[in-house]
Parts: C-alpha cells; sequence; structure tokens
C-alpha cells in the first residue's frame, strides 16, 4: 500500500493575463494505492485520490470545489519480464456533479531487474495525478518505471530467487 498527501499554492503574479480573473489557488491532494498479487500471473490495482481545492477569483472569496479520482486495474503476467494491464478510470468533481469515465491499455517489458519500459492507450482525457490540470492526456504513452530496493546480502538473495 503506497499513500501520498501533497499541499498546492499557486499565487498568479501580477503581470499574468491568460488568468487574469483567478488570483490564487490552494488544493489538499491526498491519495492511496494497494496493490495485490491474486496468483503469479494475476495482479490487482486499486488507486483512490481526493483533492479539497480553494480557487480566488478578483473581487469575491475562496470558492471550494473537491475533486475524487478511482481507478480499478487488473495486471496479467505473460512472462516473468512481459505484463498487460487494464484499467477503468473515473473522476467527478462534486460541485459541478460531472463524472468522467474510460479506460486505459498498457503492455510492459521488463528491461533490467530494476526498470520497466511500458507503452500504452489512455482512452481517456484525464490523467490519474490529481495535482495537476491537464484534461488533454488523450492518447499514446510511454512510460519508464524504476524500483529502487537495500541491496544488502539478504535483499540480494532475495531478488535472485524471484
Amino acid at each position: 500500500m503506497i499513500g501520498k498527501y501533497t499541499f498546492l499554492e499557486d499565487e498568479s503574479p501580477i503581470s499574468q493575463s491568460d488568468f487574469k480573473d483567478i488570483s490564487q489557488k490552494r488544493a489538499h491532494v491526498l491519495s492511496l494505492e494497494a496493490i495485490y498479487d491474486l496468483t503469479d500471473k494475476w495482479q490487482i490495482v486499486e488507486k483512490g485520490a481526493y483533492k479539497n481545492q480553494s480557487e480566488k477569483s478578483s473581487g469575491f472569496d475562496f470558492t471550494d470545489t473537491q475533486t475524487w479520482l478511482l481507478v480499478n486495474r487488473l495486471n496479467y503476467n505473460f512472462t516473468k519480464d512481459w505484463q498487460f494491464g487494464a484499467e477503468y478510470r473515473a473522476l467527478g468533481v462534486v460541485q459541478a456533479e460531472d463524472l468522467k469515465q474510460g479506460a486505459l491499455i498498457e503492455v510492459s517489458r521488463l528491461i533490467s531487474d530494476s526498470m520497466k519500459l511500458s507503452a500504452g492507450f489512455n482512452f481517456t482525457d484525464f490523467s490519474d495525478d490529481l495535482t495537476g490540470y491537464d484534461y488533454m492526456v488523450y492518447g499514446p504513452f510511454i512510460r519508464v518505471t524504476s524500483t529502487f530496493y537495500d541491496k544488502t546480502h539478504r535483499e540480494t538473495e532475495r531478488a535472485v530467487k524471484k
């Protein structure tokens, strides 16, 4: 299980002209992710995230919005080095009563003991990172993931046994 908390604070400079009405943003983002190996071949991944954001517009007080994200993922290990993943994603904004949903598919290849290269396609237009404001992520992607672990004699033996 992995958890993360992020506090963001953005203040617009006086000279900014593209969003001149929004002068300040604050956000608290909490995300949790759980990974469970069902068998040697199947793995389930669940991710949930929640963002409470306050935005201040010129001449007004702060306005709060709450956004939530849910990701359900299923991975299948073809071999020790190859994996296929498919996920369902849902993103909602409470105040707007808005719900976006879709899917993502990905093929991964282990290229070393600690590095994985993946390629896939995101069928949604939103990211699973609630700290950003990007709704333009539809399409193909490439991802590189690295794992770091303690290289003690005991850990090295355990890694070799896998």
